[in-house]
């Protein structure tokens, strides 16, 4: 967890103390549909992904994890969950099924969030995709050794930059930068415009290398302007240089294009509380809590 994450959480906790003293099946569909339309998305093309996935036939599961992405970009996180409860009761081994699970554990909906996950992650097949979301459902579960089996498992079958930047995620979570690293590159050797293995290396190396991780992240962001770990760790860089006006400016950047961007909310909460500022810290709080 993010130390300005950590941060707000304890805060919180601190506020809220003294405040209280199976259905009908879809065909099996080719996979070029949703290679194309996650590497869309990797490049910051939501328009394009956007369009290949409203081209699919009405309740194709992966079109539904294609458009709900879309809307959790934005914060439109009840949007994102019509879109796909259907296509998880349907296909819940699918990425509909994983994305559905990803969004209730991102919002602390975790009774909703395990069954789903669990299920995911007890998928049997051996092709790529299987094992990929396998990995990441185990990750999520924090069964941290079986994700790191499956993930290897997964990268052995052929070069895929989206296997190679969850499989970072995973080590940079673990507390294994120098492999999450190695990861991230190698996603970016693969397709030197996936901009969340660009965030991800920003993220990897900001630790050890400030600058790399500031160059990295900007990268990011030509790539995808709208990458929202990129802009926050370079909040986070300007914080740390004590640039508060530079780091308000982008989380203002961010807030703006997702009103509910939970990590921006509890990294503005935290700026106004160490600042002094306790009204605008409970009004941040009380954005996040309401999500």
């Amino acid at each position: 967890m993010r130390p300005a994450v950590l941060l707000f959480a304890s805060l919180c906790a601190w506020t809220a103390v003294s405040v209280s003293s199976r259905g009908e099946q879809t065909p099996a569909l080719p996979a070029a549909f949703p290679a194309s339309a996650w590497t869309a998305l990797a490049h910051g093309d939501r328009t394009g992904a956007d369009r290949l996935a409203r081209a699919r036939p009405q309740g194709d599961p992966d079109a539904a994890a294609i458009l709900a992405r879309l809307e959790i970009d934005r914060g439109r996180y009840d949007a994102a969950v019509a879109l796909l409860q259907p296509a998880a009761d349907r296909h819940p081994l699918g990425d509909a099924a994983l994305e559905l699970g990803l969004l209730q554990r991102r919002l602390g909906r975790h009774a909703i969030a395990t069954p789903l996950l669990t299920a995911v992650a007890g998928q049997t097949g051996e092709d790529p995709l299987s094992r990929l979301r396998s990995a990441r459902a185990e990750s999520a579960l924090g069964k941290v050794r079986e994700a790191n089996a499956l993930f290897r498992a997964a990268a052995a079958s052929g070069p895929d930059p989206r296997i190679d930047t969850a499989w970072g995620r995973l080590f940079f979570e673990k507390y294994n930068p120098p492999e999450a690293v190695k990861s991230f590159r190698q996603a970016i050797a693969r397709d030197p415009r996936w901009a969340p293995a660009h965030g991800g290396l920003a993220r990897a190396l900001a630790e050890a290398d400030p600058p790399a991780a500031a160059a990295a992240a900007a990268r990011a962001l030509d790539i995808d302007p709208h990458l929202a770990d990129a802009e926050l760790l370079l909040a986070e860089l300007d914080l740390d240089n004590s640039h508060y006006d530079a780091a308000r400016t982008r989380l203002a950047r961010l807030l703006d294009w997702n009103p509910a961007d939970l990590d921006a909310l509890a990294l503005g909460a935290a700026i106004k509380y160490v600042r002094g500022d306790r009204p605008g810290f409970e009004a941040d709080a009380a954005r996040a809590l309401a999500i």
